[in-house]
């Protein structure tokens, strides 16, 4: 046994020392009620209420929790309510309040008007205290603070000289009654100790006993449960191979009931296959017919296609040319006329290129689906400005038509006759003439959207740039521009499908469109990689093999969207 006191018993012994050595004031008194005695919190009977305090008396040193209490119940004449109190608590705590500042509101609330509650020197405290928080009083007050504390420096120094003596006396004084109390004990204990271990011998021996006699016991049941495991398999082995000769003898019982039945759809099997062969050498002889007639009225559609925009243009063209001979006789041709009819011959290809778009752009329903990803930036452009969307190069206005069935309002630009005529009859809005030209007609902030698939390739440089300083000037502050074009970046695009369309100019690299873009001054500036070709991708720890996966089968377009800044 050892002579040191348990921890947590020395320390109640501390504590309880301490507290028999300090006074405690009569229950009731203002002493407890300054130091936030907890007795019962009963309301103050309406004869003994006090009506006048002094701001001495309320201000006196307590804790903020009794202070807050102690105001309650003298001013209000209640205890305080759950908001009351965490309020005032909370910037008493942060320092945000002065305790006259509370005793203030307390006193000019309706309820201590209605009380008839007055407070002695609190007008003087409250002015005292908002002079003190402003220069240069504020200075002196906390100089005089801080002096204040260096005088109860000697003071508070002594005290805890005095307390760690008192504790350091205490605690020997517990120490050596432990010391006592644990000698004392100690006989008794050890006699207790002996007594037990008499008793749990004889219990010892009498358990080990009996757990031989549960061991023997388990091990002969572990023995029958085997032995019954064993019997159940052999029944149910003996169960399934009776079920077995049972299958097979009705498997033979049926076996000439079958062989029959197989023999008659052995013979009639025979005579279908004859059947089937002759049929078959009928169809030998149809079959590359019916082939060559389908693949011919794929070829004869495509052909009437081709013509009936070849008629189409004819007549467009025969129309202008009969009215400008309508215009000139009996006069000759003028200036003006002379030029109109020259200028038809930039519109002798109209019919070619759209039967080219036709076989190698891609279906319509191809081209829609693939514009669907641009909507939600249209409709963010078209809610930001109110404005327009119009579309350069429309072609046969499959963007305008999918923009009308979002319910945004949309125009198409093209200098292909054939393809505005088109545009005009599925009921779309489109404008024959040249795209920078329109634009320079219209005035600055006019537009909420301007797009352009596949146009951009078709251009000069600086017609290039030109063209995004006009749409810069017409979109109107938050509009939006989209250019697709393909992408050079792809191998097989930038060798060959890219100079399939004989207008095209150069390739251009997504790099130098998108600082074109930013350079003309539009913001937010992306750039979007799109179609990459239908190819079983793979991951190459090599990176030669991964850059070339990527050259060769990568996004065969690729559109930059650019914003005008709001």
């Amino acid at each position: 046994m050892t002579d040191t006191p348990d921890l947590d018993e020395l320390m109640k012994r501390i504590r309880a020392e301490i507290a028999a050595k300090t006074a405690v004031p009569a229950a009731g008194s203002p002493a407890q009620e300054a130091a936030g005695g907890e007795g019962p919190r009963q309301p103050i009977a309406s004869e003994s209420i006090r009506r006048t305090f002094s701001v001495r008396e309320l201000l006196r040193g307590k804790r903020n929790e009794d202070f807050i209490r102690s105001a309650y119940v003298k001013i209000l004449g209640r205890e305080p309510d759950v908001v009351g109190r965490g309020h005032y608590l909370k910037h008493l705590n942060h320092g945000r309040l002065e305790r006259v500042v509370v005793l203030r509101r307390l006193v000019n609330s309706a309820e201590a008007r209605e009380r008839g509650i007055r407070i002695r020197g609190l007008r003087w405290r409250v002015a005292w205290a908002k002079a003190a928080r402003k220069p240069p009083l504020r200075s002196i007050v906390n100089f005089s603070k801080g002096v204040r504390y260096l005088s109860r420096l000697p003071r508070i120094a002594r005290d805890v000289r005095n307390f760690e003596a008192l504790a350091t006396m205490t605690a020997q004084q517990v120490a050596a009654e432990a010391r006592v109390e644990q000698q004392a004990l100690a006989g008794p204990m050890k006699a207790s100790i002996e007594k037990l271990r008499r008793q749990i011998e004889p219990l010892a021996g009498a358990q080990s006993d009996l757990a031989g006699r549960i061991d023997a016991v388990a091990a002969i049941a572990v023995s029958g449960k085997d032995r019954l495991d064993q019997v159940e398999a052999v029944a149910v082995d003996s169960r399934d191979r009776l079920d077995q000769v049972e299958a097979v003898a009705a498997t033979i019982s049926n076996s000439k009931d079958r062989l029959d039945q197989t023999e008659a759809a052995a013979a009639e099997l025979r005579e279908t296959v004859s059947s089937l062969a002759a049929q078959l050498s009928e169809h030998r002889n149809v079959d590359p017919e019916l082939h060559r007639l389908q693949a011919e009225m794929v070829e004869l559609r495509g052909r009437l296609h081709s013509h009936w925009r070849s008629i189409t243009d004819q007549k467009l063209r025969l129309e202008l040319l009969l009215t400008e001979a309508r215009k000139r006789l009996p006069a000759p041709f003028d200036a003006t006329q002379t030029e109109t009819i020259a200028n038809e011959a930039s519109h002798l290809l109209d019919a070619f290129y759209v039967s080219f778009e036709d076989r190698y752009r891609g279906t319509r329903d191809d081209i829609k689906n693939r514009q669907k990803i641009y909507v939600p930036y249209a409709r963010k452009a078209a809610e930001a400005t109110g404005g327009e969307l119009i579309d350069i190069g429309c072609g046969r206005g499959e963007w305008l038509e999918l923009l009308g069935e979002n319910g945004l309002a949309a125009s198409g630009i093209d200098l292909n006759r054939v393809m505005v005529e088109e545009c005009h009859a599925r009921g779309l809005k489109a404008t024959l003439g040249d795209a920078l030209e329109v634009l320079r007609s219209l005035p600055e902030r006019s537009l909420g959207a301007v797009t352009g698939f596949h146009i951009i390739e078709h251009l000069p440089f600086d017609v290039l740039v030109t063209l995004f300083d006009e749409v810069l000037r017409v979109l109107k502050p938050g509009g939006m521009v989209i250019f697709e074009t393909p992408n050079p970046a792809n191998l097989q695009v930038a060798a060959e499908r890219f100079y399939m369309d004989p207008t095209h100019l150069n390739p251009l690299p997504s790099d130098l469109i998108s600082f074109i873009a930013t350079a003309r001054g539009f913001s937010g500036v992306e750039v979007l990689d799109l179609h990459p070709m239908d190819w079983a991708h793979r991951d190459y720890d090599d990176p030669m093999l991964a850059l070339l996966q990527h050259k060769l089968f990568g996004a065969q377009d690729y559109s930059i969207i650019g914003w005008k800044a709001s």
